[in-house]
């Protein structure tokens, strides 16, 4: 299951997500995936990438 390109990071949180109710961790896989885009658009807003 572990991919050498992966983080550390992401590794261990695929390894704890599989000690959890199922419908709960892919519910936080989620919000964490919207919160890291919702991130990632603001940074890019910042830089003049996307627009305001």
């Amino acid at each position: 299951m572990q991919n050498p390109a992966e983080s550390y990071w992401l590794a261990q949180a695929k390894l704890d997500l599989l000690k959890r109710d199922p419908v709960d961790a892919a519910n936080d896989a989620e919000a964490l995936a919207r919160f890291a885009e919702g991130r990632l658009n603001e940074l890019l807003r910042d830089a003049g990438v996307l627009k305001k």
